[in-house]
């Protein structure tokens, strides 16, 4: 496949609330070190060359997005996302499919990770391309891992075959546009967006990231995040 004929676009799920963050709005729009969450995220995708747009897809009472810095960018497209993660992002892969070519892909990363490393998405677009086969930003998971049921352990876990997922995660678009159709119509529980192929029968591969590609979903990750960025700046 050649790379440079392939249009990449990458879609940030940005209509959740946030509700365990405990803050007053949506966690993708707390300030860290001067500039939104989300800034931080749309700012590193837009600085890598094969990345041809980011379609953001948010909630339609959201007041915040258009104070973005980059809300009026012509790079990001702005769509309204559902009530479940699928329905956002459905609505985003949607106008990929409409508005791209068939042979489009979609990197589909979650909108609090702000620390996921040029480099691993380099790999991740690489190992996509020239298999022709979706895979996952992923880590091996490192702790001894406990079966509990009501605060007692159960057994230990084998976790030599366990794998932590990341994003973005990446999919030839119109496979995925079938596949989150049939799960939402069928009413499939999914987890994250590789989930939604493998229940199809999609092969999805595993690209290694870093650890510190970390999801904001508690205010001790806002903490860790503020360290990493801070570090980077």
């Amino acid at each position: 496949m050649n790379n440079s004929e392939t249009p990449v676009w990458v879609i940030l799920p940005a209509a959740g609330i946030g509700s365990r963050m405990r803050a007053e709005y949506p966690k993708q729009y707390l300030p860290v070190h001067g500039k939104m969450i989300i800034e931080w995220t749309l700012e590193l995708f837009l600085s890598i060359p094969y990345i041809q747009g980011i379609v953001v897809s948010v909630r339609q009472d959201d007041q915040r997005w258009a104070e973005c810095n980059y809300y009026q960018d012509p790079r990001v497209v702005t769509v309204y996302g559902g009530k479940e993660r699928s329905d956002s992002v459905l609505s985003a892969v949607n106008w990929v499919y409409e508005h791209q070519p068939r042979t489009a892909w979609v990197m589909i990363h979650d909108v609090v990770r702000p620390c996921v490393r040029t480099g691993d998405l380099n790999r991740l677009y690489t190992r996509c391309l020239n298999s022709e086969r979706s895979a996952i930003l992923a880590v091996p998971v490192s702790d001894t891992v406990k079966h509990v049921q009501h605060d007692t352990i159960t057994h230990t876990v084998d976790r030599t075959e366990l794998w932590q997922a990341q994003t973005p995660q990446m999919f030839p678009v119109e496979a995925l546009k079938r596949a989150f159709e049939n799960v939402i119509h069928d009413g499939h529980p999914v987890t994250d967006d590789a989930s939604v192929m493998e229940l199809y029968g999609h092969v999805v591969d595993v690209v290694t990231a870093h650890r510190d590609n970390i999801k904001i979903t508690t205010p001790e990750d806002l903490e860790l995040v503020e360290m990493i960025l801070g570090r980077a700046k």
